[in-house]
């Protein structure tokens, strides 16, 4: 079995096993960025030349023409050109000049054709070049609204686009939160800085256990649990991608049979040089379902701004298998949660196009929607979903995004959007799955295109909020946005009681 080859997938979990050895007698000590350590300027950090390093300048990316003299065209125009705001300090529909590379016919982009003035609506992700033109970027730009995560990477920042008065919605390194093999060596060196401390963090309580099978160690031991679980009834664990890979493309169910094939398809990890690129994950074995069906959480993070440092929270929704779950199967319909993976399932039992549809809207459920089926069935209490859920999730967050703050570049204009998934077990613990850069933002059904409206919409409020310094508190109180971290203020207010001091 290689797991090249995709097969079917998912887990069960394993939290005791960290490594004695490497908690208590690595020499190596492990760094936390503090948030209240001295600041350096941005230019001068090791993100930034880790950013430049990566910049590929001769490729014809989307047909823009970089200018190394935009940002001076830039300020000219900004000096020129005054801007209108309305009561709020936001400026006005006309003026909100935002360059997208969506493509145009998708859900974000007319979002943002509603809420703003597109620029440059030529220029977009996957286009063909002959046929489009070449064009400088436009000087009154004041938004980058892309989504593609490393544009940045193909036009310099503070150069060919992002000038002063400008914002762009992509962090450079926001790839260590993204990839999944970057996100499990980076849970397990944080968890040094609360060897001791295990009720402030513990990785293998946050995230099912992990393993990268691209480092050596970590491929053996491995293949070394698999062949203890290798008899072992159902799916057992999951074999993933480490990175590039999306709506369940490249996942694989390791139950007993694939098991076996695993083993000596790798030699009993004899082979672990082939199995780089991935990655494997205990199956979280026994989920709580809903009506028999396994789901899944999507929520929202907003990186507001870097400097300071703002951490926005959103609600999401919750996606259901269109299949009833069985552990012992491994049939990817019964398991996965991705809308690719229900469409394919619908298409298999040649549904309607009325009964496919009136399905992919039973697929997804609010969070209001969760909880009210939750406390009708008797399984939680009012208040559940904030005292437990939500701030389990923006806990999980501030962590995530502190163990990589050494990664990302404090430039203080850009942000970013993030999607999270999380799932909960049989006991309503819930768990954290993977992160991904560039979230699905659709209008599948009425609650989704609802939602989503709103969360562009503020995302954008928002941001012109921060660039043209309007009211930012007050923009945000009439949006569905919860604090996770405010950087604006001192000491242990910022944090908005998700940490102790304790556990900092």
């Amino acid at each position: 079995m290689n797991f090249k080859t995709p097969i079917a997938t998912l887990l069960l979990v394993n939290f005791w096993i960290l490594g004695i050895y490497e908690y208590f007698f690595n020499p190596r000590v492990f760094v936390i960025e503090y948030e209240d350590a001295p600041k350096q300027p941005w230019a001068l950090t090791e993100p930034w030349k880790n950013y430049l390093s990566t910049l590929e300048l001769k490729i014809k990316h989307q047909n823009i023409v970089n200018d190394n003299n935009y940002c001076e065209y830039v300020m000219n125009y900004q000096q020129d050109h005054l801007i209108t705001l309305d009561q709020d300090g936001l400026p006005i529909k006309q003026q909100r000049i935002i360059f997208s590379d969506f493509n145009n016919n998708t859900f974000p982009k007319k979002i943002l054709n509603r809420i703003s003035t597109l620029s440059m609506t030529e220029h977009f992700t996957r286009m063909n070049p002959e046929r489009h033109p070449y064009e400088k970027l436009k000087p009154n730009i004041n938004l980058f609204f892309h989504h593609e995560p490393l544009w940045h990477e193909f036009h310099e920042i503070g150069k060919h686009f992002l000038c002063q008065g400008q914002r762009y919605n992509h962090i450079p390194g926001n790839e260590n939160i993204n990839y999944k093999d970057t996100t499990i060596n980076t849970f397990r060196n944080y968890t040094k800085h609360y060897v001791g401390r295990m009720q402030c963090f513990n990785p293998w309580m946050v995230m099912p256990y992990s393993l990268d099978l691209s480092d050596e160690n970590q491929c053996k031991e491995f293949f070394n649990r698999l062949n203890d679980d290798k008899d072992r009834e159902g799916v057992n664990w999951v074999v993933k991608k480490s990175r590039y890979s999306h709506n369940g493309q490249g996942i694989q169910l390791i139950d007993s049979k694939t098991a076996h094939l695993a083993l000596k398809e790798y030699d009993y990890g004899n082979k672990c040089n082939e199995a780089a690129g991935f990655l494997a994950q205990k199956y979280i074995k026994y989920p709580f379902l809903i009506n028999g069906k396994k789901f899944d959480f999507r929520a929202y993070m907003f990186i507001a701004s870097m400097d300071p440092l703002i951490i926005l929270y959103h609600d999401g929704f919750a996606r259901i298998t269109l299949d009833d779950y069985n552990s012992t199967s491994g049939d990817r319909s019964k398991h996965l949660t991705n809308l690719d993976v229900a469409q394919g399932f619908l298409e298999s039992k040649n549904v309607t196009g009325k009964e496919k549809e009136e399905a992919l809207i039973d697929q997804g459920w609010s969070y209001q929607h969760l909880e009210e089926y939750l406390i009708e069935n008797n399984l939680v209490k009012k208040g559940w979903m904030d005292s437990y859920l939500r701030a389990s999730i923006k806990r999980a967050m501030f962590h995530i995004v502190r163990m990589n703050l050494s990664k990302l570049l404090k430039h203080p204009g850009v942000f970013e959007i993030m999607g999270f998934d999380f799932i909960l077990d049989q006991n309503l613990h819930l768990w954290f799955l993977e992160a991904n850069l560039t979230p699905c933002i659709t209008e599948k059904n009425e609650m989704k295109k609802e939602l989503n409206t709103k969360f562009i919409k503020d995302v954008v409020d928002l941001e012109y909020a921060l660039l043209y310094g309007a009211d930012f508190n007050k923009i945000f109180s009439r949006t569905n946005f919860q604090w996770i971290y405010d950087g604006r203020k001192k000491g242990m207010d910022r944090y908005h009681d998700l940490i102790t001091k304790d556990c900092l």
